[in-house]
């Protein structure tokens, strides 16, 4: 099963924006178009007639462009509307002749619609609290679309000449059955545009508080773990894994709060825990835990934890050496509960178990600006010749020496 991005399920994978603006713009034309041929001519001649393939083409290229960037500024997505047409007439226009293509009222209404279509976007983007009469008037000129092709369409088969602005006005005031289809279109385009300023107000309500919900859930759970819990709602619940934990803490933290002001420790802390978080997670680290000067994490490879524990000892204890201070550190490998942890109203996803506690003991016999590995966290690298001599620790509630190397 495909697990999407929080970013994709609030805002739509890909293909999904790709279908939804083939299907509302790029390809409303193409579409339009097809329904015509395809009842008036037949399905023999639509499908064998190279124009109609490279209508589409260029319609499906205009929907990628457009709806693979969601982010993209309002002037590149304004003009992106002006894609399908212009692909169209750079390849047709040369296989039918310039004075044959621009003949067909089909490529005009096509332009005409593009052109439409991309001034509401500028407006809307010049003009942003004007967004919901934007949205209407596009509909409305989406919509505008059926009436006006099959006037057009209707007039070729009446009339020997050119279809002109003069012969669709008199065509819709000869017959009240035109008119009806007129106004039949343009209030149809009207309660679609007011069902689109309505549903554009809730989704934006929508995003805003999935934005921040998300911003907010991110700060205790990774990105991946996150999305994926979306989907796979047991995918939080505990259970029992093998991980290889990290501690870390400065030494004599509390001597030196007790001289500084409360900002300056609190700046010292922040910018400890900025530091320290980057580095774990950029290192394959869970997000870690922050209780005062101590920072706890774990890691599913205990060799990636080896080397993202150097890197973060060499880099705190740079950052900390203004301050006057250093930092300890342990690894320890076994067995621990993974999983969300807490009451019915207050969870963290967290671990726990005997192992968590051996890592602690180690960080405690740390010398300042060390970082004790355990023998087990040993065993599992690859390169255990480079260690130094191992040294016991008496842990409190051991009852025998932990086995400790320094790294």
């Amino acid at each position: 099963m495909t697990t999407y991005s929080l970013t994709e399920q609030i805002e739509g994978s890909k293909y999904s924006r790709i279908i939804h603006e083939f299907l509302t713009n790029s390809g409303l034309f193409p579409l339009f178009n097809a329904i015509h041929a395809l009842s008036v001519e037949g399905p023999q001649y639509y499908f064998t007639e190279m124009p109609y393939y490279l209508l589409m083409g260029a319609a499906i290229v205009q929907a990628w462009f457009i709806g693979t960037r969601p982010s993209t500024a309002w002037k590149q997505r304004a003009l992106g509307n002006l894609i399908a047409p212009t692909l169209y007439t750079l390849i047709d226009m040369p296989l039918e002749g310039a004075a044959v293509f621009w003949s067909e009222p089909y490529h005009w209404v096509f332009w005409i619609f593009a052109i439409g279509m991309t001034i509401f976007y500028l407006l809307e983007g010049l003009l942003p609290d004007g967004r919901d009469m934007f949205i209407l008037l596009m509909n409305l000129w989406r919509v505008m679309l059926f009436p006006v092709l099959y006037a057009i369409s209707e007039l070729a088969g009446e009339m020997e000449g050119d279809v002109t602005t003069h012969s669709l006005r008199e065509y819709i005031s000869s017959s009240a059955g035109h008119q009806f289809i007129l106004m039949a279109a343009i209030l149809f385009g009207l309660l679609l545009g007011f069902q689109e300023i309505q549903t554009d107000h809730y989704l934006t309500v929508l995003r805003r508080i999935a934005s921040w919900l998300k911003n907010v859930s991110e700060w205790a759970l990774p990105p991946d773990l996150l999305a994926a819990s979306l989907d796979d709602k047991q995918i939080l619940n505990q259970r029992r894994v093998e991980r290889t934990v990290l501690f870390m803490d400065i030494r004599g933290f509390t001597r030196w709060s007790e001289r500084k002001d409360p900002e300056t420790v609190v700046n010292m802390l922040n910018e400890f825990y900025q530091l320290a978080e980057s580095i774990i997670i950029e290192g394959g680290g869970r997000k870690p835990h922050f209780i005062g000067d101590e920072v706890m994490t774990w890691f599913d490879n205990p060799e990636q934890a080896v080397l993202t524990a150097r890197l973060l000892s060499r880099r705190v204890n740079q950052m900390l050496r203004p301050y006057q201070l250093s930092t300890g550190a342990g690894l320890h490998l076994g067995e621990v509960v993974e999983g969300l942890m807490g009451s019915q109203t207050t969870r963290s996803y967290n671990i726990l178990g005997d192992t968590v506690n051996t890592a602690s003991r180690l960080v405690s016999a740390a010398q300042p600006g060390e970082l004790l590995i355990s023998e087990s966290v040993a065993q599992a690298l690859t390169l255990t010749a480079d260690l130094p001599d191992s040294r016991p620790i008496r842990a409190k509630g051991k009852a025998q020496p932990i086995t400790a190397y320094a790294v």
